[in-house]
């Protein structure tokens, strides 16, 4: 879904909606009999805004992963899942002249990472621990 909201009077107008849902299913037993497929991610959305304002052009996304086999065992103790993410990014570009723009990210605002867990979300294997990521940008075309 992307929509633009036209109908909001100046300089709202060039703000925009976007948001996208996926959820799939399988079914059925895979090799050494596991029931899930390992790296397979059920279910995943994204939504958010942006908006444009003359040289201006900011944006703000959220993004989610569900729950997910990462690697499979037949002891179930020995196979691992990997615990739902949630992410924020926000990102805006400022064009200074027609060739050259500058530009700020944030990636991760609120340092969400993944785990990842064995039998049940109590007994975590691997905490990983990224940090938020800032970024500063120039881009020039020549």
């Amino acid at each position: 879904y992307d929509q633009q909201l036209l109908w909001l009077p100046k300089p709202f107008n060039s703000l925009a909606l976007f948001a996208n849902y996926t959820h799939i299913k399988t079914e059925g037993t895979y090799d050494n009999g596991a029931a899930a497929l390992a790296n397979f991610v059920p279910t995943s959305y994204n939504w958010g805004l942006s908006y444009t304002f003359k040289r201006l052009q900011m944006r703000v996304a959220m993004n989610h992963l569900s729950p997910y086999l990462l690697s499979f065992s037949p002891d179930p103790i020995a196979a691992t899942w990997q615990t739902e993410t949630d992410t924020l990014s926000v990102n805006a570009t400022y064009k200074v002249t027609r060739w050259l723009s500058l530009s700020a990210g944030v990636e991760n605002l609120f340092n969400e990472w993944p785990q990842n867990y064995s039998l049940n979300r109590n007994r975590l294997t691997v905490i990983e621990v990224y940090g938020t990521r800032w970024t500063l940008g120039v881009n020039g075309r020549f």
